[in-house]
């Protein structure tokens, strides 16, 4: 499984800083800001997330084929949308301060963090930002995982 910020990494596609990099005519379209990965709408901009997510308005209540909607930067399907992904990470208070350390594994909790909304949820659950916690045992059709390590 990815940790959280390996996952917020490539969801982002590869932007390290969120304040400066992908302006465009001034706007920040990547990092942090970006609302769904492989979009350059900001700040959770809804009107072309068909293009780059599965969601409950239009995944016909079921999970999809991976790869039918469009990739983000570096060539990853499904980031936003489909089905909510597994982190390695405990679900708890984000760390303070910038990070740059992208494999930092949490210490502890009683939930694991989950990312990227699901067919079954709304749209704005999709944002790359957008961070919840799940039961380690916890299960559905909806819950899925991306092998990041051999």
């Amino acid at each position: 499984l990815p940790t959280e910020m390996e996952y917020m990494w490539a969801a982002m596609g590869a932007t390290s800083d969120a304040l400066t990099s992908d302006l465009v005519n001034g706007v920040n379209t990547g990092g942090y800001l970006k609302g769904y990965a492989g979009s350059t709408e900001v700040n959770g901009g809804q009107v072309n997330i068909g293009n780059y997510a599965w969601y409950s308005a239009n995944s016909s209540g079921t999970t999809q084929p991976v790869g039918t909607k469009t990739p983000n930067e570096l060539g990853l399907y499904d980031m936003s949308g489909n089905v909510q992904e597994w982190m390695w990470d405990w679900y708890g208070s984000y760390p303070t301060g910038a990070q740059s350390d992208y494999t930092v594994e949490a210490a502890s909790g009683a939930y694991r963090v989950e990312h990227g909304g699901s067919w079954d949820y709304d749209a704005s659950f999709c944002l790359v930002a957008g961070r919840y916690g799940v039961f380690p045992y916890g299960q559905g059709s909806f819950l899925g995982f991306r092998v990041v390590r051999p």
